[in-house]
């Protein structure tokens, strides 16, 4: 009796340390919670992951086909079965989140030209990625696509795109009231959006919605050091100077500071100088007041967690603006669609020859622009030019892979231009009608005045204008052509774009 006591002993003290029996699906031990995977090994996971409550406030369980065990003195034995009491909210919550992420688009109009849809869905991926402000994660729609298709998009158009690892719900609200809800091209609640205008909304026609998406705010942000903190030897500071009427963009002369943020991110910030600014006195002159000219505007840029690019344009006082006022610059400058369009290449500005940049003096009038001063606070010669360099060229680096991964091949103004391209022929496409109802359509785009001749966002914007029934020009047109019978079977999206 005595050795079976002590082997029953052992026993239960080699099951207090083992693995718990039966084989559970979830085993609460102390404040962690694991899961038994497909693998056969325990993974401790988090507690909001677990689809049952925990089934009382303290002890070990374990949960198996329904059934739970507790842990008495090293043995786990049935405890009761499980109840619908135990299941806890999560996996409704986590289905709510993914509901909400999913967003509808058309692909309709552009899946019989597969050069287009292609165009399309590399535009598509830079809006999204573009506007994800929280995570890392990069959005690639073809591998999306891909993912949840198999490659082929379904006959009608109509695919799901699950954003919610990209966008938060906040970002999604603004998405759903402001761009979706508005689609002109939507003609009825079921179709989806069309990207070419979710592209459009988000990069081209909407400032205040972009900076809403990307919760941009009046006033400037104190992460950022002053130009006056400026740092010549730690590194985290540094500058480029364009004088008057170099910069390419400016009127006067710009100072572009490249900040490195504590996370390694870059960011930039111009200062501009209005027409109207009292010429090249000392305090509006870098050059001569290298402790801080009281700019009149900005241009800000920085740098997103997946590496793409946020823009601002900002008055003296740090409030938001949608254009960038005509005495600061030479040419029409709306954000951010500007901005796009003029760093999309290469995101930050380097510093080129050309430029009056730190120290530069290979050019005779710029002999004598800098004050010893001004070299004494920012630094003088190449060193200092490669500093600069040295701080933005692995940010851009960064911009390109990232745009790599995201499928994107084509240049942000290719993107624009290819759904600007318009024709009767474009038109009838996108309409869903039969070549046979090009004359009819004719008819009905001279009867609202539309010239198939003009610029295509002429064009864009009177077939999204509404007419007094309340609906899209484009919807109103739409629904008076005669629809056939042929419709496009599934197409392959393309990997090698």
């Amino acid at each position: 009796m005595k050795w079976l006591f002590l082997i029953i002993v052992i026993i239960n003290l080699n099951m207090a340390n083992a693995a718990p029996e039966p084989s559970p699906d979830y085993w609460w031990k102390g404040n962690k919670v694991f899961q038994k995977k497909q693998d056969e090994v325990w993974r401790e996971v988090a507690p909001d992951s677990v689809t049952l409550k925990r089934p009382e406030p303290t002890g070990n369980f374990i949960v198996d086909k329904g059934q739970i065990f507790k842990e008495t003195r090293g043995v786990y034995k049935f405890f009761r079965n499980i109840t619908i009491e135990d299941l806890i909210l999560f996996e409704e919550e986590k289905s709510n989140s993914e509901t909400k992420g999913l967003v509808k688009f058309n692909l309709k109009p552009f899946l019989s030209d597969k050069e287009q849809l292609n165009i399309i869905l590399q535009g598509l991926s830079f809006a999204i990625n573009s506007i994800n402000t929280t995570s890392s994660k990069i959005f690639n729609p073809f591998e999306a696509i891909k993912e949840k298709y198999k490659d082929a998009i379904p006959a009608n158009g109509q695919i799901e795109l699950d954003l919610s690892a990209y966008l938060t719900e906040k970002q999604l609200e603004i998405l759903a009231k402001q761009v979706i809800e508005k689609d002109p091209y939507q003609c009825n609640s079921v179709t989806g959006t069309r990207p070419d205008h979710f592209i459009s909304s988000v990069l081209l026609t909407q400032p205040t919605t972009y900076y809403q998406l990307v919760e941009l705010k009046d006033g400037f942000s104190n992460e950022i050091p002053k130009p006056q903190e400026f740092n010549r030897e730690g590194g985290r500071l540094t500058a480029l100077f364009a004088d008057e009427g170099e910069s390419g963009i400016a009127h006067k002369q710009r100072a572009i500071f490249a900040y490195e943020l504590n996370d390694g991110r870059v960011f930039s910030r111009s200062h501009d100088l209005s027409q109207n600014t009292p010429n090249l006195k000392d305090k509006n002159n870098w050059f001569k007041n290298p402790h801080g000219v009281q700019a009149d505007a900005h241009e800000e840029i920085g740098e997103l967690k997946n590496g793409f690019r946020i823009y601002s344009l900002r008055n003296s006082q740090g409030k938001l603006q949608d254009e960038a006022p005509k005495d600061i610059v030479f040419e029409d400058i709306k954000n951010p669609i500007s901005c796009f369009r003029c760093h999309d290449s290469f995101g930050f500005r380097s510093g080129k020859s050309k430029d009056v940049l730190i120290g530069y003096e290979g050019r005779e009038k710029d002999k004598n622009i800098a004050t010893e001063n001004f070299y004494a606070v920012f630094g003088k010669g190449q060193g200092a030019i490669d500093r600069y360099n040295n701080l933005i060229n692995p940010s851009n680096d960064r911009y390109k892979k990232a745009k790599e991964k995201a499928g994107i091949k084509e240049g942000i103004n290719g993107i624009i231009n290819s759904f600007n391209k318009i024709t009767i022929d474009s038109l009838l496409q996108e309409m869903g009608a039969d070549p046979t109802q090009k004359e009819l359509l004719t008819k009905l785009l001279k009867e609202k005045e539309i010239e198939i001749s003009a610029k295509g966002t002429e064009i864009r914007k009177k077939l999204e204008n509404k007419d007094s029934s309340g609906k899209s020009i484009f919807c109103t047109l739409k629904n008076k052509l005669t629809y056939g019978s042929n419709q496009n079977n599934s197409t392959q999206t393309q990997r090698s774009h």
